[in-house]
């Protein structure tokens, strides 16, 4: 057997104020997903938001409705 692959690390997915929506690509089939959305603007950096988890389904082509 091979090494087992490193836990993944944060990503930073940045968004411009007027979007309406993002894609978070390069995530996984069958897997589960935690993110906090954080507001950076002249003033700095907000507080995280709460935990938002989701799983991706077998083919990862059907968007998940967030818990």
């Amino acid at each position: 057997p091979g090494t087992p692959a490193p836990p993944p690390q944060p990503g930073v997915l940045t968004v411009l104020g007027d979007a309406r929506g993002a894609l978070l690509g390069g995530l996984h089939p069958w897997s589960h997903y935690r993110l906090h959305v954080v507001v950076f603007n002249g003033r700095g950096e907000g507080p995280p938001s709460a935990e938002i988890t989701f799983d991706t389904p077998e083919g990862g082509e059907t968007p998940a409705t967030p818990e």
